[in-house]
């Protein structure tokens, strides 16, 4: 449809009458020598100025109706043409039927525009080379550019294989675009993926090279939450949805179905976001109040939480639950507490506020009707609601649900024979702690076969001058290649953590992965039996502490191991006489030759989401 706009002049008959001229557009109007009900006659139609609009994501997760909801609103809004930032259908298929299909629907829904569409690509359009020839079919280019109204429009494809990337081919290109328009009053670029944000750009800080001197204005969209950078002097971007995938959480997680609504002056660009629920000009949510809102959704409340209690025979006890709000904002929580029969649970509410980057307690008293083991109680369920205060910008609200896992700590005696470390358990009275079954098994689940595939048990004691660990495990295969490094062959792993509380409870395993500290906050040593005695296998961040010594040795059973760790040592990382220290062990199992290993843990590997608070604590008893 071809629209006709027409300049109208204003005549008011039988009046004094002053004409005012606003550019081309003339206006005849009676001017009273005092007040008129008018501000200006200075009219905003400037003849270079013009509107486009741009669409964002409608694929990743397609929610039907948006994205057609959006063409018919445009039709309302009557832009002179309008852009895209790509993701326009769901794609990462490779049947040409299906891909065709998908851009027939697209295309019915674009044809039904009164005004220009201008494709750009993204990662769903152009996932692999069998999607990448059906769009040079259909649409031909995956980059090009055009000149409107002294603009020079760039639109580039980011998927210019491989994925994530701006090939040379391009760049050169957009070199040449730029170059035969060296005078343009502003240049545009659209591109899918925000690769400013990426750690290699590839290739798109050769184009940013090319725009250094310019007036230029940058869109993208792939993250579905719009933020709005400044680089270079220059804004930045990034579009929410058009019927992608969301939740909809609003202003301050940038989530919302939104077009731009571009106005190109002589000053550039003034971008308006018109979505179903009103308009909201550029600055909805800036690169700061992105980064707020990601410092509050990544701060911990009640992650890896448990209820420690004093005994492993267990009846009645208040213990206490620790809660967090590692964010710079208030918080103000509340939580109800689920459990399972016969555990009950006191209070099963409650609610507090918790200060910026401030830890608190609560108080929880658990009671059974008659005396179990510790490890036969269930996980006490916590649903919490949690509301930040971000003083103008808002309340911002999430919620969360975390099983809170009830254990004991458990007693490290002293020894009443002395322990020859030599892999020869005789002089333990006893191996309590058992692993059968696991609490988790990583990497080889499936080729577990149940506790007479892999299995131990251990004890913890001590002397006047060390602490002892002594292992047992039953392995029906050993497999003592001596090739491959000691976590990767039939052995243990055996990880002590001496520093004080909190850093020693709340110890998750997220340590630096390179550098000679990466291990630096606990000892973790790996030990597995050689063909002899003489040639086992013993790794250990850097060295033993001094006076520290290790054995593993295969059995008629499988394996076992005795390890001595100096007081010296656990009294260093915990600042006094020690008192209390953390310990994990884990059994590596290889069954297969070509398989993985089966670690199986006794408690939660520390480096995992299913790590809790102050798991495998043990306190000295003299």
């Amino acid at each position: 449809m071809k629209i006709v706009r027409w300049a109208i002049c204003f005549i008011l008959a039988g009046a004094q009458v002053a004409l005012a001229e606003s550019r081309e557009l003339k206006i005849a109007v009676e001017i009273n020598p005092g007040a008129n009900p008018w501000t200006s006659l200075e009219f905003n139609d400037n003849p270079d100025d013009f509107q486009f609009a741009v669409v964002a994501d409608r694929a990743g997760s397609i929610r039907p109706g948006v994205f057609e909801d959006a063409m018919t609103k445009l039709n309302l809004l009557q832009p002179e043409f309008v852009m895209s930032v790509g993701d326009l259908i769901q794609g990462v298929i490779e049947d040409v039927h299906e891909i065709d299909s998908m851009w027939d629907e697209l295309e019915g829904f674009v044809d039904g525009l009164e005004m220009p569409f201008f494709y750009v690509p993204g990662n769903h359009d152009l996932s692999n080379d069998i999607m990448a020839r059906v769009w040079e079919r259909r649409h031909g280019k995956s980059y090009y550019h055009f000149v409107y109204r002294n603009v020079l429009f760039l639109c580039l494809n980011t998927e210019d294989p491989p994925r994530t990337n701006i090939s040379d081919r391009q760049v050169a290109a957009m070199a040449k675009a730029l170059a035969e328009n060296p005078d343009v009053r502003w240049t545009l670029a659209f591109m899918h993926k925000p690769m400013w944000t990426y750690d290699d750009p590839k290739g798109f800080e050769k184009i940013e090279a090319l725009l250094k001197g310019r007036k230029y204005t940058v869109f993208a969209g792939h993250t579905h939450d719009y933020a709005r950078y400044v680089r270079n002097d220059s804004r930045y971007l990034v579009l929410a949805t058009t019927g992608g995938g969301s939740d909809l959480r609003g202003d301050l997680f940038g989530e919302f179905d939104h077009v731009a609504w571009i106005t190109l002056t002589d000053e550039g660009p003034i971008v308006a976001n018109l979505m179903l629920d009103g308009i909201r000009d550029e600055n909805i949510r800036d690169a700061t109040t992105a980064q707020t809102v990601a410092q509050i959704l990544s701060s911990d409340v009640l992650t890896s939480a448990s209820l420690l209690l004093n005994r492993r025979e267990f009846e009645r006890e208040t213990t206490k639950l620790r809660l967090f709000n590692t964010s710079d904002f208030p918080m103000k929580l509340r939580a109800t507490i689920h459990t399972v029969e016969p555990l009950s649970v006191k209070p099963a509410s409650f609610e507090m506020e918790v200060a910026p980057n401030a830890t608190q307690f609560v108080d929880v008293e658990l009671g059974v009707p008659e005396t179990v083991a510790v490890e036969d109680l269930p996980p006490v369920e916590v649903d919490w609601s949690a509301q930040y205060s971000l003083g103008e910008k808002g309340p911002l609200d999430r919620n969360g649900s975390h099983a809170a896992v009830v254990d004991a700590v458990f007693d490290c005696p002293g020894l009443d024979d002395p322990v020859e470390v030599d892999g020869k358990l005789g002089e333990w009275k006893q191996l309590p702690y058992k692993c059968s079954p696991p609490a988790q098994i990583t990497r080889g689940r499936e080729e577990w076969k149940g506790v007479r595939d892999a299995s131990f048990r251990f004890a913890v004691g001590h002397d006047e001058e060390s602490l002892f660990i002594g292992i047992e495990a039953t392995d029906d295969a050993i497999d003592l290649n001596e090739g491959r490094k000691g976590w990767d062959r039939d052995g243990f792993e055996i990880r002590v953590d001496a520093r004080p509380d909190p850093e020693r409870s709340l110890g998750r395993g997220d340590l630096p992965k390179v550098g000679a500290d990466r291990l630096a906050d606990f000892l973790w040593l790996t030990l597995s039996p050689g063909e002899s005695d003489d040639r086992q296998i013993l790794f250990a961040d850097g060295e033993l502490p001094e006076g520290a010594r290790a054995v593993a040795v295969a059995t008629e059973k499988g394996l076992a191991a005795e390890v001595a760790i100096p007081f010296s040592y656990l009294d260093l990382k915990q600042g006094k006489a020690w008192t209390e220290f953390r310990l994990n062990v884990n059994q590596n199992d290889r069954d297969d030759e070509r398989g993985n290993v089966t670690k199986l843990y006794w408690r939660p590997d520390w480096r995992t989401s299913s790590n809790y608070e102050g798991s495998g604590t043990f306190r000295r008893v003299d």
